[in-house]
């Protein structure tokens, strides 16, 4: 087996939410740990605010972290300055959100995808890595003269693919890649991210609360809620068969596009608690169907069970005797 090319041990993120007269933290990401290897795809999944956009930007060198440690091709990189993560960036690159917004509204679509080689101090040949850029996206090459409001939206997430392997990295972060999108366009977007990988051999971090993105590109997941990892593990493994009360809802409230398949939707009572006022014991039990009282005053072990982790008291797969 290959070694990570990211590898995160331990991560926390605080946020300073006081003043000098009223000290206050949240914790933003509680103490997560993955790894992602060569030409794989690893999926963060949670509701808005479960900490995914966070990590993301942690492990992208853009927030700074109050503990652990972020390896990128076997170098920390967690303490390096902004200045020390300059060329780091060249190997690892992020796509926003908003595919139209994301883009600069004064460039052009040939200047917006060599852009990454002007910032590097990279000498190219434009018209040529224009034109490549734009292949490998599905893109004609005239549309190198085109604005970003002239674009539909899958157009511009295709320019915004462009920009994000220009240098040819090793690890692409992608943050909701189909937001906004038609769900014909989505599919159109996540068959080129598939290609691209298997072509370029890129290891993709895909951000998401869309479980139908997760199935389709990823090929290992976790679940996150409330900046924790509540369940990890291979992507089929865990659609198949939850194991965390969380993530069997999330699955459960997926629209399931087989009308003769029984379809159960657990629905999940209240919102999501506020990081100012995290529950006690497991953080999950205020609106968890299966909580007992445990739930509200122990956090809950690490369990393995046939190759996915999960913290919960009382997992919905009991481990299997060797």
């Amino acid at each position: 087996m290959t070694d990570p090319i990211l590898t995160v041990r331990d991560v926390q993120v605080t946020f300073d939410l006081g003043s000098v007269f009223r000290p206050s933290e949240i914790l933003g990401v509680a103490g997560v740990s993955l790894e992602v290897r060569p030409g794989e795809t690893f999926a963060l999944v949670g509701e808005s605010g479960s900490g995914k956009t966070t990590l993301a930007r942690a492990i992208n060198g853009l927030q700074a972290i109050s503990e652990g440690e972020i390896a990128f091709e076997g170098r920390r990189i967690d303490t390096l300055s902004r200045k020390e993560m300059q060329p780091i960036r060249q190997r690892m690159s992020m796509m926003f959100q908003d595919p139209v917004g994301s883009l600069s509204p004064r460039m052009t679509v040939g200047d917006l995808v060599t852009e990454p080689f002007a910032i590097h101090g990279q000498q190219i040949d434009r018209r040529a890595e224009v034109e490549r850029l734009l292949s490998l996206v599905g893109l004609p090459a005239d549309f190198a003269t085109r604005f970003p409001h002239q674009l539909s939206g899958g157009q511009a997430r295709r320019v915004g693919v462009a920009r994000a392997i220009a240098l040819d990295p090793a690890l692409v972060i992608a943050d909701e890649p189909t937001a906004g999108l038609d769900v014909s366009v989505q599919g159109e977007v996540l068959n080129l991210l598939n290609d691209l990988r298997e072509r370029l051999g890129l290891a993709m971090v895909i951000i998401t609360h869309n479980l139908h993105v997760v199935h389709h590109v990823a090929d290992r997941m976790a679940v996150m809620y409330l900046g924790r990892f509540v369940e990890t593990g291979p992507t089929e493994a865990v659609f198949r068969a939850p194991i965390h009360p969380y993530t069997k809802a999330l699955i459960s409230a997926n629209p399931e596009p087989d009308p003769d398949r029984a379809h159960d939707r657990i629905s999940l009572p209240a919102e999501v608690p506020s990081l100012l006022a995290r529950p006690s014991g497991c953080e999950f039990h205020t609106r968890c169907p299966w909580a007992r009282d445990v739930c509200a005053t122990t956090l809950p072990p690490r369990v393995t069970i046939d190759g996915q982790t999960a913290t919960c008291h009382f997992p919905l797969r009991q481990e299997t005797a060797a």
